[in-house]
């Protein structure tokens, strides 16, 4: 958490697991929202096998935590392939430049 409180940006990842994200990962963003976060960007990636509701349940989550949520977000099926991979740069040059801001 002292790393959150240090930084800019962050990103979050969370698989879905019944049409929700993980249990520990709500904990620590329940955590995030008691601490009413302000000037602070966030990203969010993950991945599904089916239904695929993490990447809007973690933007949501984060968004009430007081993070602006930046684009685009990572969502793949099952395993990551090259281009969603690819993806992640263009994640972090958004968080650099809003971060820059």
């Amino acid at each position: 958490m002292t790393e959150v409180f240090k930084s800019k940006a962050i990103a979050v990842g969370s698989p879905t697991v019944g049409q929700n994200i993980l249990s520990s990962v709500g904990g620590w963003l329940e955590f995030l929202r008691e601490l009413k976060f302000k000037n602070k960007e966030a990203a969010v990636f993950g991945c599904y096998g089916w239904s695929g509701e993490s990447t809007k349940v973690l933007r949501e989550r984060l968004t009430e935590s007081g993070f602006k949520v930046v684009e685009p977000e990572i969502k793949c099926n099952w395993n990551p392939k090259s281009e969603d991979l690819d993806k992640a740069k263009a994640i972090a040059e958004a968080l650099c430049k809003k971060t820059a801001e």
